[in-house]
């Protein structure tokens, strides 16, 4: 089998290819399918749609589009207008039963041909050039589906990898150096270490797309003996998700310098390292990231208020996994500002705090399908400074919002 080198092909875009083309678009926006197509045989079109890339890219086959049309022979013309993952792409076999199948992203300005023996052997080399890759087709993909994509595991969206990230990045200073239910006064003599534990579920609405992610947040804290502020932290989140059908995880592990500058001020550099996949997506994908965050507390009566700025750079590199291999070629700066409040009170027998916050997220570089997005949140937790506590619990509430999208989050935390 070889790949036809690529040649003038005849334009698809007639009007039957157009309404298709609009059919499509509109179906999928209402169903909201990671991937989908409007095929069009002897001018009768059909909508399908597929949760996973591999249905998707099987979706072209004889069999496939026999049972879309009865009577379908390898004698008739076939178009498909598709939606990659929200990338418009055309693929069409020609009229005469020539086997030449034609593959066309036009937002990539990709056009690529193959000729197989048969009308199945040029689909299974349009599917072994997109998962081996073929001049990073399948990471240009990627790159432009991080953009187009409310659902993109990669970058684009609070629960992709990146955003995961920048989350982790942001709460490993702010939540402990800035919440006064995890730090507080240093207590005397309290240099020992401590092992965190939790779990955050969160529910994400964009565009018509719905995910959902379960993170578990495992850190290890060192402190130093000569100063307990000073600290160095491990940060291993897990989190697997779910979108339209398809399965997604993450890893992202970090490690942070936590230094005190003064009583009220400190600062905290963090470098990371994530990996990220989805086969069902057809997209897997590696981010390394350093950032620098500033924490400054001061008290207003006997509350208190935390001020929290963070500048990051997150970038992606190449990974394989299974049949795909691909770098999206992902670079940004992401700069993360929130404010934090709070309140004592007495509840449930004893000491407790209230903090209420709001957090800005900016992008800037490559471009994703959601450049910022901010989040209000509400926590409750115990008092550990007043309290003399070395084991503390925090749990809160958080709604997000963007352009077009929305969502919340839960979270729970012990640390011992």
């Amino acid at each position: 089998m070889t790949r036809a080198s690529r040649r003038t092909q005849r334009p698809l875009a007639t009007k039957a290819g157009a309404a298709a083309f609009l059919m499509a678009a509109a179906a999928a926006c209402w169903a909201g399918d990671n991937f989908s197509y409007t095929a069009t045989v002897n001018s009768n079109s059909v909508y399908k749609g597929f949760a996973k890339v591999d249905d998707f890219l099987k979706g072209f086959d004889q069999a496939a589009i026999e049972s879309l049309f009865a009577g379908y022979t390898t004698a008739d013309a076939a178009s498909f207008s598709a939606s990659f993952r929200g990338i418009p792409v055309n693929v069409a076999f020609p009229t005469g039963g020539s086997s030449l199948l034609t593959f066309a992203v036009p937002s990539l300005g990709i056009s690529e041909s193959f000729t197989g023996a048969t009308r199945d052997e040029s689909q299974s080399q349009l599917e072994d050039y997109l998962k081996k890759n073929g001049s990073n087709i399948l990471g240009r993909l990627m790159k432009e589906a991080a953009r187009v994509s409310p659902n993109d595991p990669v970058a684009g969206n609070p629960g992709s990898l990146m955003g995961t990230m920048v989350a982790t990045s942001f709460d490993s200073a702010f939540t402990a150096q800035g919440s006064q239910i995890v730090s507080g006064p240093p207590l005397p003599g309290d240099q020992s270490n401590q092992l965190g534990i939790g779990l955050r579920f969160g529910s994400y609405r964009m565009n018509d797309v719905r995910s959902s992610t379960s993170t578990i947040p495992l850190s290890y804290t060192w402190r130093f003996d000569s100063d307990p502020r000073k600290q160095v932290v491990l940060n291993m989140p897990f989190t697997i998700g779910s979108s339209q059908g398809a399965k997604m995880g993450n890893f992202a592990p970090s490690l942070s310098f936590r230094m005190p500058v003064t009583n009220r001020w400190s600062l905290t550099p963090t470098v990371g390292y994530g990996a990220a996949g989805s086969l069902d997506l057809g997209s897997v994908a590696q981010i390394v990231n350093g950032s620098l965050m500033s924490v400054y507390t001061f008290p207003v009566g006997n509350w208190s208020v935390s001020v929290g700025n963070m500048a990051g750079y997150y970038k992606t590199v190449k990974v394989s996994a299974g049949d795909f291999a691909a770098d999206p070629g992902l670079s940004n700066m992401v700069y993360r500002n929130g404010i934090m409040i709070a309140q004592p009170v007495n509840l449930f027998g004893g000491d407790k705090i209230i903090e209420y916050s709001i957090v800005d997220t900016r992008y800037a570089g490559s471009a994703l399908f959601m450049k910022w997005y901010d989040e209000a949140g509400i926590t409750i937790g115990t008092a550990r400074g007043r309290d003399g506590l070395r084991s503390y619990l925090r749990a809160g509430v958080s709604y997000l919002w963007s352009a077009g999208s929305s969502g919340f989050s839960m979270k729970f935390g012990y640390w011992f």
